[in-house]
């Protein structure tokens, strides 16, 4: 069960295009890819420093969708992307109660 490489770069710009589970050319190891989830994940705290909060929207919800597929709903990676992007919209006024 591996994540390709440009599906996780396509994340981080905002641009995922969900890999298969199937999916095993050019995977990346696990360290690789939690590594690029954290790069992630701090692109889109500086894009919300930078007041780009839509932008960072797009990205956090980019590598979400991702991480669902690829890592599961209850991976600890992923929690921390939907803890993310929960509190990024409630700082937007998007967070419904």
């Amino acid at each position: 069960m591996g994540c390709s490489g440009s599906a996780v770069a396509q994340a981080s710009r905002g641009k995922a295009e969900v890999p298969s589970k199937s999916s095993s050319s050019s995977s990346v190891g696990g360290k690789d890819r939690a590594a690029k989830l954290r790069d992630i994940r701090h692109r889109c705290r500086d894009l919300q420093a930078a007041g780009r909060l839509d932008e960072a929207s797009h990205v956090l919800g980019g590598a979400l969708q991702v991480s669902e597929t690829v890592l599961g709903v209850e991976h600890p990676d992923t929690v921390d992307l939907v803890f993310d992007l929960a509190q990024l919209l409630r700082v937007m006024g998007q967070l419904q109660e």
